[in-house]
Order: structure tokens, then C-alpha cells, then sequence
């Protein structure tokens, strides 16, 4: 199962592809998996962050995770893995499948 490191990190570098999660949440497990296994190229790109390491984070997103953020930290698709949204995100920010 691909799933967040034991230790997530509270902060990350500005630009990238973010999974917000929180420690322990069994949906993001769920969705890093199906992310992952559609979308295998992410793995290196991807970095699984706290939810609740921001406060505008927190308080946009606390009750939506897991969400998925692209390097313009918009959000692709929120609690459920949605593979065109994301296939489309790539092609936007020019990552090759």
C-alpha cells in the first residue's frame, strides 16, 4: 500500500504536487493508492503534508482530505480520487504519463 511516511512533514517546498492528509486517515491511504497506481510518475513528485501544519489549510480544507494540490496549490479533486480531473491537472502542468 502506498501510503503517507510515518512522519509527515509540516512543511514542504513551495512548489510541487501536495497530498493533504492526516496521520492515520484510512481514505487517504485509499486515495494515494488509486493516485498512485493511475498515475505512477506522481510518486516522485508527490509530497503527503499534514492538514492541519497550515491554518488556511485547516480551515479550507480540515473536513474535505484527502486533497490533492498541484504545484499552483490548486485543488484537483477532494476526498475522492477523481482520475480525469487529475489526468487533466498533469497535462495542465505539462507532467508526462
Amino acid at each position: 500500500m502506498a501510503s503517507a511516511p510515518a512522519s509527515v512533514p509540516a512543511a514542504v517546498s513551495p512548489a510541487g504536487w501536495r497530498l493533504l492528509s492526516r496521520p492515520g486517515c484510512h481514505l487517504c491511504d485509499e486515495f494515494s493508492d488509486e493516485l498512485l497506481t493511475a498515475f505512477p510518475s506522481l510518486s516522485s513528485l508527490l509530497k503527503w503534508v499534514d492538514v492541519d501544519s497550515r491554518d488556511d489549510w485547516r480551515a479550507r480544507f480540515g473536513r474535505t482530505i484527502p486533497v490533492l494540490l498541484d504545484p499552483s496549490q490548486q485543488a484537483v479533486c477532494e476526498t475522492f480520487f477523481d482520475r480525469a480531473a487529475v489526468a487533466a491537472a498533469l497535462a495542465r502542468n505539462r507532467v508526462v504519463e
